[in-house]
This record gives structure tokens, sequence and C-alpha cells, in this order.
């Protein structure tokens, strides 16, 4: 789990173009497709726990295999969606 720079509201801003809005567990969150030394991943706000539940499940058209975290100021502020291409 890494520390964050930015908080979620400065990395999802609605001025960045490669937000897309997403339906995960039927909650309507911006997601980012990003990338780091594990691999490609889905960026999600840390919004509910129900958000983390996505293993096994199609998001934006990848298949999730792995959930991880990042943190800002001490507590979990994204959700790390990893897929395979």
């Amino acid at each position: 789990m890494a520390d964050l720079s930015q908080s979620p509201a400065e990395i999802f801003t609605p001025n960045n173009p490669n937000v897309v809005l997403t339906n995960i567990n039927g909650y309507e969150v911006p997601t980012l497709e990003l990338s780091d030394k594990r691999g490609s991943y889905i960026a999600i706000p840390a919004l509910n726990k129900e958000l983390s539940d996505i293993a096994k499940q199609f998001i934006n058209g990848h298949y999730i295999t792995e959930i991880d975290y990042d943190k800002f100021n001490g507590k979990v502020a994204i959700i790390k969606a990893y897929y395979q291409h």
C-alpha cells in the first residue's frame, strides 16, 4: 500500500479527460486506467467498502484479477483493481 502525494479529489478531477464514470456494484464512480511496477490497473476512489468487492469481475472491459490500495493522509484513498491485457 503506497502513500499518495495527491488527494483523490485532485486525481479524479472532472477536468481530467482520462476520467471515466463507471458503474461499479451499483455506484457511479470516476475511474482511471493507470499502471505501476506491478502492472495495469483501474484506479477507483475508495468511497465505500462495496467498491473493493470487484475481483473476478469485468470493469471497463477488463477482468479484475487482484485488488490493492493506496493511502492518503493515513487512510485508504484509492482502490487499485489490477487486470491482465
